[in-house]
C-alpha cells in the first residue's frame, strides 16, 4: 500500500460546497461587512466551481427576505441545463496528475473506485464501465 492510502480514505467523505451568494444578476462578496463587490454572473461562477470539482452549489438570494421575493428560479434553471448537458461524464483532464499526487496505477485507482461504488447507484456494462443509474436531474 501506498503512503497516500489514508489520505485517499479520509478525503472520499469530504464534500465541497460552494455557496453563491446572489443579488440581482449578479454574485457578490462582501467587503468588511461593510459593501459589496460584485464577483460575477452565476453560471460563470457556477461553471468554475465545476471544473473545481464542486460536490453542490448552494445559490443564495442575499436580498429575497427584503424584497419578499424568490427570483432564483431563472438560475436554478440554467444551472439544471449544465447539469444535465455533463452529468456523468468524465473529466479526464487530470486524472493521471491526481493518480501522480496519490501514488497510485490507474488500475488500481478503478480497483478501488470499483469497491466504493453503490450498486444502487451505479450498473456496470458489459464492458466493464459503470454509468449512474439515474441522472442527477431525475432525482
Amino acid at each position: 500500500m501506498c503512503g497516500n492510502t489514508r489520505f485517499v480514505c479520509i478525503m472520499r467523505n469530504i464534500r465541497l460546497i460552494a455557496r453563491l451568494d446572489v443579488k440581482g444578476p449578479n454574485v457578490i462578496k462582501g467587503v468588511h461587512l461593510e459593501c459589496l463587490r460584485v464577483m460575477g454572473k452565476p453560471m460563470e461562477l457556477a461553471w468554475k466551481y465545476y471544473e473545481e470539482g464542486a460536490d453542490e452549489l448552494l445559490y443564495m438570494d442575499i436580498v429575497a427576505s427584503l424584497y419578499q421575493r424568490n427570483n432564483l428560479l431563472d438560475i436554478v434553471e440554467e444551472a439544471v441545463a449544465l447539469v444535465n448537458r455533463y452529468d456523468g461524464e468524465f473529466p479526464s483532464d487530470y486524472f493521471q496528475d491526481f493518480l501522480d499526487y496519490i501514488d497510485i496505477s490507474e488500475s488500481q485507482f478503478w480497483e478501488r473506485a470499483d469497491k466504493a461504488r453503490s450498486p444502487h447507484l451505479w450498473k456496470k456494462k458489459e464492458n466493464g464501465e459503470c454509468d449512474l443509474r439515474h441522472r442527477v436531474t431525475d432525482l
